[in-house]
């Protein structure tokens, strides 16, 4: 197996260990499938996002508070102030998710790395990760892979998609390209796959 991937120009193959944590979090963001298993249940919101601001930057501990909060404002999250002093298992799936695209986004990634977001969450709470992320994209010009096989998420928010089976990649094309005219036999089946809903008189 041979690959090369490259962030701002920079071969990331060839990096250390220490080199690539400290592009983690700073230079490339990430966004996991259960937002309760990427906090630690026995540090409050705050700690947790103060530290992850604390380690990539100079900021003091006041500074990164400021900043934190903002950035939960951002998300349009309730009371940030009052967020930052509960625990984990005090807020709901879709606000933690937005808490962690919150500290994901603080940092100004050049990548975000989005892997199933929005999977646990409800179909209310989907809409508002999927439009805040959407948001920040545009606001920051942040890149977003976004791993799903939710083909309506995909169809919503990709530019380019890649259809993977087996861990390799089958096809390779533009969002329209990809859904109106379908090359590989494989993305044929998932999109034919779709749930469709048929209406009576």
């Amino acid at each position: 197996m041979s690959g090369s991937i490259r962030l701002n120009g920079r071969e990331l193959g060839s990096l250390s260990g220490e080199e690539m944590r400290r592009i983690r979090g700073k230079d490339i963001g990430f966004i996991m499938q259960n937002p309760m298993n990427a906090f630690t249940p026995v540090y409050t919101i705050g700690s947790q996002f103060i530290e992850t601001l604390r380690t990539h930057t100079g900021m003091s501990k006041a500074a990164a508070r400021e900043r934190a909060i903002a950035a939960l404002a951002d998300m349009n999250l309730p009371e940030p102030a009052k967020l930052m002093k509960r625990y984990p298992f005090q807020l709901s799936g879709g606000m933690l998710q937005r808490v962690m695209i919150a500290i994901s986004m603080c940092l100004r990634p050049a990548l975000v790395i989005a892997d199933e977001p929005t999977t646990a969450l409800d179909v209310v709470n989907q809409f508002k990760v999927l439009q805040e992320l959407d948001r920040l994209r545009t606001e920051y010009g942040t890149s977003i892979l976004l791993i799903s096989h939710d083909l309506g998420v995909i169809s919503q928010m990709a530019d380019e998609v890649a259809v993977m089976q087996k861990g390799r990649i089958v096809e390779q094309a533009d969002v329209y390209q990809l859904f109106d005219h379908p090359q590989h036999e494989y993305t044929r089946m998932l999109l034919n796959a779709r749930p469709s809903m048929s209406l009576g008189r």
